[in-house]
């Protein structure tokens, strides 16, 4: 089709194309406004419009470059060789989109890259996976690629791809991708366009997880995780979690940012933005296009660093293609916050290894002119930020160029002290501005330098060529203020002129088309080293009016320098407008709702879509689809008509007709009876009647496709009106109906139908998609078969999720197990006592286990019981998998009879006689698996033994069967610390429980301490006999006795570095009964009580061997124990 002159619409101006110069992005970005702190660096430019920045773990730094493949950023700087070069179809937004790493990438070297390829049967995204090599790790092994995924249709005019992929802690691949610009693919199960994917790719080539929502549902790819989306194109993984959170760029009205979750759908194209239809899942957050701006969210990274302030850990950073933004979400309160206002054309955000954040900027045209930069804090003085522009870049010698860094600026507001220029030539300058001029041939880089006075910073280098001139590029068509409808073919054609060269060659021309939409564009095909090509403009794709195509042709010299120069192509535009007969109906215009009536401008010959609801409620009455006015199906393509056209659905007045109002449950348990109540309106003309022949009542019913009544299992089951209902009026009717046996998606039907001879079912009625899941577990531990009554016991049990509903620890519906005693029945409660509920210490999805410490009392009777463990989904159902134990359950009861000490020394041993009767109704076994014990425990005023000190344990000399008595001697040892106690003896039956019974009896266990005070010889000969006075006194709590079978003496002992009585000689022991009170001189008698001393007359003779030694003062309760508490006094024995 030829194209035509152009006019705007509304305006007798045409639009006009213009040469344009090319000079590099870093002479004109200004470096972004940030918080206060922090600080924004270039790190690398060159990058040919890139889509994705990706981090490898070693800190390297890959970027996806759209019509190329990867490049790397290493220390800086931008690696000439590729990590990978591709081939690409790279039309419209198709391109390479996407990149991650293994989690094993260390080991493994594996990269996954999202791209598209061309084939001769059409254009198609895949995920393939290459290997990094083993010799240089920054290419690709020759020959690595392998294709895991492929064929997923692209359509044209090539939008709206994808592209996130991250990598979840379980290893499983998340991968977006997007509706390729087809609104029929989002919500069809059977095709991978707009969703989110969850693969298993370590797995390959069985790469479906087992547990991804759909493996089960007839005809749906089991690939898919979540669907609903439009272009999910960059997101970010919460940290040590599978929580994605993904942009969704938004069409006309809202930009979303969602968390993806499982078996959700998120609406598009039947919703964008918030949507109170329970079908879908709304955005965590979601923004508008304000003021015909448009927007396009890009970016993202749940900040996870610790450079940033605290504050930032968490939070969501995403971007703005086309505004210009980078802000914050935080994901707890969802507050967004605007972090920088102008960042220059952002694409993605990354997290770095050092805490700071990368972002990427795709540039301006179809050249390299994408760059990385890098926030980080700092906190104090920023450096400042240096601009260099030159009013001319190339020109013949001598060359005058007239040099500003006045856009030069400090973050902090401080004043610039210097301005320091370097023209490349071995000539420097200074001031903000600076004329130089150059009288040698040659290319020059030129750097400007500004302080603050306390930091620095050098402007992007300025490249000065002398000796050449830039080339002139020419369009010759298309025509200035030409024009296109959908389906005509941009034919362009042209040349450039040298002043040093001449006519330029066709070699020397590059061809790009951008496609440009509201206030942003998508780059397009480029057609290098040719006088001319062709672009076709896809029928179908962008439908908003306000687009255009930019062709652009770039001329390169000989020397290298080039200029570019580009011509804008208008769409040839129309108006249509829906209406309904009669008037107030809704018409789905491309798969979103439009008031009939509304006027539609669009490009001429382009593809939409009408759809004309079957039913619909149009002034309170219910009407039937009819017809279109232009002849169509009910849903049928239209081509933008070239002059104003009206599309009329005429519809037809239904005689019965209803609206059904009133939630319905979305998730059900298999077998189960649901409750619900449904609020019905006559929309219709005929009154409705509840009883007699022709009465009418409501059906509902359970099935797959079909909504004819009685395609299913078995008869609908039927509800009566509670009264006639006339036009106009409501009624409300209470449902119970049970869920379908098997698992699956199902479709619950409620519609009313007219009885009678030949019933007539109305053709409106309410279509609810309900899944239906399974509650099936396995329950694996080892549960006690024997109990006590009334004694507890502690066990651990692992339950795994064997069905199909994930078990929820939290909220009213939550799964907790319940174990009880009980008899020949499984019901709960009707047992020897109502079941004891623990909860799931986590939510348990299908295929995974949680682990239950369940405490549990024994049966208040004797006898043999089955004890269940069953879960159950509170408010909904047990659950029919049971686990049945046979136990055995008996009186573990005793008496005692014995007469224990009731003053002890710490650490003192003492043996007596204890009589125990079995007063229960079990056996006590002596020996085996879990014989009964005596457990003899000192404490406190707790009777529980695992909260004291471990029970001393002795064994019963035989069985004792019941009413028997034994007598047990034991030795007991007193604790290491002294004090008033409770002495408890008490029957345990090992690994099941204490007895509840114990005999207590009050005793005091006292400290043996002493202190020593005296003036001991540190000269000795060898063999020398010494006498001296020492006075010791009783500080601790027990009397001494001086005389019987445990005496307390006075131990003397020569030794070496060890304390131990037992490593020395024997030690010489003084009686105290010699010696006299102190400080009274009264005699000593037979015991010495706390408090009080005595005076000792101490007699000696030191070792035969000369040397250094230690002479210990220290008391002894002979055959008890040694005092702690001594005189040490280092001695010297010499020769004699």
């Amino acid at each position: 089709m030829p194209l035509r002159p152009f006019r705007l619409l509304g305006s007798n101006k045409p639009r006009t194309s213009r040469p344009l110069r090319v000079e590099q992005l870093e002479s004109r970005h200004l470096l972004s406004t940030l918080p206060v702190g922090f600080q924004e660096d270039f790190v690398a430019g060159g990058l040919y419009e890139p889509t994705s920045v990706t981090v490898a773990p070693d800190g390297r730094i890959f970027v996806t470059e759209k019509p190329n493949g990867v490049r790397i950023i290493d220390h800086g700087h931008l690696l000439p060789t590729p990590f990978v070069s591709l081939d690409v179809e790279s039309g419209g937004e198709r391109g390479v989109e996407g990149l991650v790493f293994d989690p094993n990438f260390a080991q493994n070297r594996f990269v996954y890259i999202y791209y598209t390829h061309a084939t001769p049967t059409g254009s198609f995204d895949r995920l393939s996976r290459f290997t990094a090599s083993s010799i240089n790790p920054n290419v690709a092994e020759v020959g690595s690629e392998v294709v895991l995924l492929d064929g997923i249709r692209t359509a044209e005019p090539g939008f709206h791809n994808g592209g996130v992929m991250k990598f979840a802690p379980d290893g499983m691949l998340f991968l977006g991708i997007g509706d390729v610009g087809d609104l029929s693919l989002p919500q069809d199960l059977s095709k991978l366009q707009g969703k989110i994917l969850r693969l298993n790719v370590a797995a390959y080539p069985n790469m479906i997880p087992s547990d991804n929502p759909f493996v089960n549902t007839p005809g749906a790819r089991g690939e898919i995780w979540a669907y609903g989306f439009r272009n999910p194109f960059t997101g970010d993984l919460v940290p040590g979690t599978d929580r994605l959170i993904m942009g969704d760029v938004g069409s006309d009205n809202w930009e979303e940012i969602n968390e993806v979750e499982k078996g959700k759908n998120y609406g598009w194209p039947l919703a964008e933005g918030m949507s109170d239809d329970p079908r879908f899942t709304n955005p965590l957050h979601f923004y508008p296009h304000d003021n015909g701006m448009g927007a396009a969210v890009v970016g993202g990274a749940v900040y996870a660093g610790t450079n940033f302030p605290e504050d930032y850990v968490g939070k969501y950073f995403f971007a703005d293609y086309v505004r210009g933004f980078i802000k914050t979400l935080d994901l707890t309160t969802r507050e967004v916050e605007t972090f920088t206002p102008d960042a220059f054309i952002p694409v993605d955000v990354a997290n770095a290894p050092d805490g700071s954040i990368y972002w990427l900027s795709l540039g301006l045209g179809s050249a390299a002119n994408g760059s990385l930069y890098r926030i980080h804090y700092v906190g104090g003085n920023r450096v400042p930020l240096a601009v260099a522009t030159a009013n001319r870049t190339n020109g013949l010698s001598p060359l005058t160029v007239q040099f500003d860094g006045t856009a030069s600026s400090d973050p902090d507001g401080d004043t610039l002290v210097s301005y320091n220029w370097d023209f490349g030539d071995g000539q420097t300058g200074s001031g903000a501005t600076a004329t130089h001029t150059y009288s040698t041939n040659g290319v020059y880089t030129v750097q400007l330098t500004v302080s603050d006075g306390e930091a620095s910073s050098q402007s992007q280098p300025l490249t000065i060529t002398v000796g050449n001139e830039a080339p002139t590029p020419t369009i010759d068509f298309p025509l200035a203020n030409s024009t296109y409808s959908a389906g005509d073919i941009i034919s362009f054609s042209g040349s450039a002129t040298d002043p040093q060269d001449g006519t330029l060659p066709p070699s020397a021309l590059t061809w790009s088309v951008e496609f440009h939409h509201n206030t942003h564009f998508h780059p397009g095909i480029v057609v290098a080293g040719s006088a001319s090509g062709s672009y076709p403009v896809s029928l179908l794709g962008e439908v908003d009016a306000d687009q255009w195509y930019r062709i652009l042709l770039t001329a390169t010299d000989a020397g290298g320098l080039r200029s570019t120069t580009y011509r804008d192509v208008f769409p040839v535009t129309s108006t249509f407008a829906v209406a309904t007969n009669p008037p107030g109906g809704t018409i789905l215009l491309d798969s979103q709702p439009i008031g009939a009536g509304e006027t539609v401008t669009g490009v001429v010959n382009m593809t939409r879509f009408l759809a004309a609801p079957p039913t619909q409620l149009i002034g309170g009455r219910m009407y039937k689809f009819v017809s279109w006015s232009d002849g169509g199906a009910a849903e049928h393509e239209i081509a933008t008509p070239a002059v104003p056209t009206t599309y009329t659905a005429q519809y037809q007045l239904m005689p019965l007709g209803a609206t059904y109002t009133g939630p319905i449950p979305t998730e059900v348990i298999n077998n189960q009876t649901i409750k619900y109540s449904l609020t019905i309106t006559n929309a219709g003309t005929q009154t409705w009647s509840a009883t007699g022949t022709n009465r009418v009542r409501l059906g509902v019913y359970f099935d797959g496709t079909s909504d004819a009544a009685g395609a299913w299992s078995k008869d609908p089951i039927r509800f009566s009106l509670p009264r006639n209902v006339a036009p106009g009026q409501s009624v409300t009717i209470a449902v119970t109906i049970k869920v379908p046996a098997t698992a699956g998606d199902f479709v619950l039907r409620n519609r009313l139908v007219k009885e009678g001879s030949t019933p007539t079912w109305f053709e409106t009625l309410r279509k609810t998609d309900v899944a239906v899941q399974t509650l099936n577990a396995t329950y694996a531990g080892d549960v006690p078969t024997f109990w006590h009554t009334k004694q507890n016991q502690e066990y651990q049990l692992t339950v795994t999720n064997t069905g199909t509903a994930t078990w929820n620890h939290l909220g009213a519906d939550r799964v907790r197990l319940g174990v009880y005693f009980g008899g020949t029945s499984d019901a709960p409660g009707t047992g020897t006592s109502q079941p004891l509920r623990f909860e799931l210490p986590h939510a348990v999805a299908p295929g995974e286990s949680a682990t239950i410490t369940v405490t549990l009392a024994g049966p208040a009777t004797a006898g043999n019981f089955t004890l269940r463990h069953r879960l159950e989904k509170m408010t909904v159902a047990w659950f029919d998998d049971i686990l049945r134990t046979s136990v055995s359950a008996q009186i573990f009861a005793v008496t005692y009879s014995a007469s224990p000490p009731k003053i002890w020394i710490v650490g003192e041993s003492k043996t007596y006689t204890i009589k125990l009767t079995n007063t229960g109704t079990s056996t006590w076994n002596a020996t085996g698996d879990k014989p009964v014990l005596l457990g003899v425990y000192f404490g406190g005023t707790n009777d529980n033994a695992p909260l004291t000190e471990e029970p001393q344990r002795f064994y019963l000399p035989k069985n004792v069967a019941r009413g028997q008595t034994v007598t047990l001697t034991i030795t007991v040892q007193a604790p290491e610390t002294g004090g008033n106690l409770v002495l408890r003896h008490r029957l345990v039956k090992e690994d099941v429980n204490w007895s509840t019974s114990m005999l207590k009896t009050s005793v005091a266990v006292q400290t043996l301490a002493a202190s020593y005070v005296g003036t001991v010889p540190t000269a000795w000969t060898a063999g020398e006999t010494k006498s001296f006075v020492l006075t010791v006194k009783n500080t601790g709590t027990a009397s001494w006795n001086l005389t019987g079978t445990n005496p307390v003496l006075l131990g003397i002992y020569f030794g070496g570095a060890n304390d131990d009585p037992d490593l020395n000689d024997e030690p010489t022991r003084a009686a105290l009964s010699t010696g006299k009170l102190s400080p009274s001189g009264a005699k000593v008698g037979t015991v010495i009580a706390p408090g009080q001393a005595v005076k000792l007359t101490i007699t000696i003779t030191a070792p035969l061997t000369p040397g250094q030694y230690v002479l210990r003062h220290r008391m002894v309760k002979e055959n008890v124990s040694w005092f702690d508490t001594m005189l040490r006094t280092d001695v010297t024995v010499a020769a004699p």
